[in-house]
């Protein structure tokens, strides 16, 4: 009799069920906020892996005279060199043709695919020159920054 008034003193039995109660809505207030957190770190790290997989370093370019804009030229020139740092032969690759944008002065570009909104900014493709097998086509990104020119390759799979 003594212990059962005791555990009525105490909360009784029902205590016990609202711990249990308590534990139960703790873990699943923590797995509803635990779980999203999970889930944005498992993407965020895929995406960086598959990005890592197709994308090679970034290679930064000094331009001794800048010209006021990422002139065509220079953006195949810059990307064929990004192409060689990343080994790749030379003799077996040419950019290929584009003809999409044109140039802040009204210049057609050729081989670059200029970014509508910043012209500095653009990417040249490339292709096997005749006579080689086909093979996936790398995009090199070019962006110009005053002197300094950023190039990256991009290898689909």
């Amino acid at each position: 009799m003594y212990d059962r008034l005791r555990v009525l003193l105490s909360g009784g039995w029902s205590s016990k069920v609202n711990n249990k109660k308590r534990l139960r809505r703790a873990i699943l207030v923590s797995a509803i906020l635990v779980l999203p957190l999970f889930v944005v770190g498992a993407a965020w790290w895929v995406s960086r892996t598959i990005q890592s997989s197709l994308l090679g370093p970034v290679h930064t370019f000094q331009i001794a005279n800048s010209p006021p804009y990422l002139t065509d030229v220079l953006a195949v020139e810059k990307a064929k060199e990004a192409l060689a740092l990343d080994g790749y032969d030379l003799s077996r690759w040419a950019p290929r043709e584009d003809r999409r944008s044109t140039a802040p002065d009204g210049t057609p570009d050729i081989y670059l695919a200029r970014n509508g909104i910043n012209p500095d900014n653009g990417y040249v493709v490339f292709e096997r020159k005749e006579g080689e097998p086909s093979a996936p086509r790398p995009s090199v990104t070019v962006e110009l920054r005053g002197n300094q020119m950023t190039c990256q390759v991009c290898q689909p799979k």
